[in-house]
């Protein structure tokens, strides 16, 4: 019977790929660990790693293992933690996803949360769009907020906040001399973009753009997070098509211009059918509250109003790394 003091060894070995550092990791010694590690190879019937005097690697199968046990591992710790708290009759503990794509205001809503939550310990995972989703059907986060539109089987999705694209320019470029751009314009600019497995339907939106209009954008640079990709912009390494409200950061070297008929790009608030938290309907109510300040359009493809040209004078600071909002 496989326990879970078995996916430990095994995960510290995949990790460590030293059977000795592994073994020092987890506090036993490299024989028995060894030996645990071959009889879980013989109760799963596959071998797990590829072992040579001089290496050892992880096998396929083991590959696949790996990724399954630390979800395993992971769950299994959410849980306790779950049990512990109500144990104690505390079960104030809320888990938000959001993906870098939308990281710029959906911070603010949790930030906003926390503060007017304080008896909540709330903890924040960056994790993109479709993982998001099985994090919430894994029970491993509570709510996420996430980019439309999503397989949401087995979700409840409440939207929040409706925006159109605008075209993201270096301070110097041609282009910037107009207040609106037409999608044709940009036929032959390099193209800063979020990759597929990180947004799907955000970059199946702008890529059937182009073909609508006859145009084959270069992507050249694939980049995971808002930052960056303004960053990249600002350097005169391209151009980029982003979500109306990120022109509340201020990014030098960049300015913003709307797109002609750009269609909207939809924010939601995603948690699993069956959870009836009063926490996650608390959020839902302050995303709500928080959403409209970000220049939401309130009828998509409707007349165009005008954007503005630069960012605003309030700018937003990048939020650090590993965000995690908890009761001080």
């Amino acid at each position: 019977m496989i326990e879970l003091r078995h996916l430990r060894y095994f995960l510290a070995v995949s990790e460590e790929l030293h059977f000795g550092r592994a073994a020092r990791r987890v506090h036993i010694s490299q024989p028995p660990l060894s030996q645990q590690i071959r009889q879980l190879e013989a109760d799963l019937g596959v071998e797990l790693f590829y072992r040579t005097r001089r290496k050892v690697e992880l096998t396929e199968a083991g590959r696949v293992f790996a990724s399954e046990a630390r979800l395993i591992l992971e769950q299994v710790e959410h849980a306790t933690g779950l049990v512990q708290e109500a144990n104690r009759g505390k079960l104030n503990r809320l888990v938000a996803g959001c993906s870098p794509a939308n990281s710029h205001f959906a911070v603010r809503i949790i930030n906003t949360f926390a503060e007017t939550h304080p008896e909540v310990h709330v903890v924040v995972k960056s994790l993109a769009t479709p993982q998001q989703v099985e994090a919430i059907r894994n029970n491993r986060i509570d709510l996420g907020l996430l980019t439309l539109p999503v397989d949401g089987e087995g979700l409840a999705i409440e939207s929040i906040l409706r925006e159109r694209l605008v075209v993201a320019l270096p301070k110097h470029h041609p282009l910037a001399n107009r207040k609106r751009i037409n999608l044709r314009a940009l036929g032959s600019e390099t193209l800063i973009i979020f990759p597929l497995y990180m947004s799907p339907g955000r970059y199946q939106l702008i890529t059937g753009l182009c073909r609508r209009a006859g145009i084959s954008l270069h992507v050249v640079h694939e980049v995971d997070n808002i930052y960056t990709m303004l960053d990249l912009v600002g350097a005169g390494f391209g151009v980029s098509l982003m979500r109306a409200s990120v022109q509340e950061i201020r990014s030098s070297g960049v300015v913003f211009r709307e797109l002609l008929h750009s269609p909207s790009v939809e924010t939601a608030v995603a948690y699993r059918r069956e959870n009836n938290s009063e926490l996650v309907r608390k959020f839902i109510e302050t995303a709500r509250q928080e959403a409209p300040l970000q220049g939401r359009v309130s009828k998509p493809d409707a007349g165009l109003s005008p954007l503005p040209e630069a960012a605003p004078p309030v700018a937003k600071k990048r939020p650090r790394a590993g965000t995690a909002r908890g009761k001080r």
